[in-house]
């Protein structure tokens, strides 16, 4: 019997989440071996596994790809989702749904609370707001954890690819009318960790704490990377998104109200910039 069964094991958070002393009794699957899309997959390993949690960091994330890929789109984050609620009814497990800022439009300029209405501006968004919507009305006792602009170690993320462009580039253009809070998976896994202790239930917030906009960040690493001794020879260049060649929709103003979980956790989430210099120095 494991106490936790991680999904979409090979991804960056559950790579933090299995890395965190709290979670050390688990058992972490990738899509091979637990395909959302895949029921009688799913119940063999829940059957065989006995979980008290299932965190499902398994995820459609391709936020360009979603919106000619709406189909697949929906069955990963949406209905598979669904069934994982049906599961953890089935077999008395707690079921964590990981969910992202891009529920909320983010468009109004107002960092958004647990309790706002979702409203999503783009494929992507909207299955993963049906995701929540099926996590909530259906799952006894299900905690969903939203985080924004996920970095850390052991995956594809922005700063990682900012970091190595900035070496390897002469120029490197960045959206700076894009704003949102960048979330440390180290951090995050920790917050997850003391909600789950806690045996919180319902809808919490987490990420890093400062609102920025991309091209803001990039010129951190930029300093981060020569304090390091990194060799960098970009000249970082900000652009608006309508200028960007991809034009898929997204938040503009894509900020997480981070309170409740501060206050329920009794804890002060430390800043962006704290935690970039942690994992550049790596």
């Amino acid at each position: 019997m494991a106490k936790f069964l991680i999904t979409g094991g090979d991804g960056m958070f559950a790579y933090a989440i299995k890395e965190h002393p709290f979670f050390a009794e688990h058992t972490s699957y990738g899509s091979k071996d637990f395909n959302l899309l895949n029921y009688q997959q799913m119940e063999e390993q829940i059957q065989k596994d006995k979980p008290e949690y299932l965190i499902n960091c398994a995820a459609y994330t391709n936020v360009t790809k979603a919106e000619t890929e709406q189909e697949l789109a929906y069955k990963v984050n949406a209905e598979a989702v669904k069934d994982l609620t049906e599961l953890s009814n089935k077999y008395d497990f707690r079921l964590v749904q990981i969910s992202t800022d891009f529920v909320f439009k983010g468009n109004d300029y107002i960092a958004k609370k647990e309790s706002d209405p979702i409203d999503p501006v783009n494929i992507y968004g909207e299955s993963k707001a049906v995701g929540e919507v099926f996590v909530i009305s259906h799952a006894h006792n299900c905690l969903i954890f939203r985080v924004s602009w996920l970095f850390g170690p052991k995956g594809n993320n922005f700063i990682s690819n900012i970091a190595e462009l900035i070496k390897t580039r002469d120029e490197l253009n960045v959206i700076s009318d894009q704003y949102g809070r960048l979330t440390y998976t180290i951090d995050a896994a920790d917050a997850l960790a003391k909600l789950i202790k806690n045996s919180a239930t319902g809808i919490y917030h987490f990420a890093n704490e400062g609102i920025a906009s991309r091209f803001q960040i990039a010129l951190d690493i930029e300093l981060l990377l020569n304090k390091y001794g990194f060799a960098t020879k970009s000249f970082i260049k900000p652009i608006l998104a309508k200028e960007y060649i991809d034009k898929t929709p997204r938040p503009t103003f894509s900020i997480l109200d981070t309170e409740k979980i501060e206050k329920t956790l009794d804890i002060k989430i430390r800043n962006w910039k704290e935690a970039l210099a942690d994992f550049l120095k790596v």
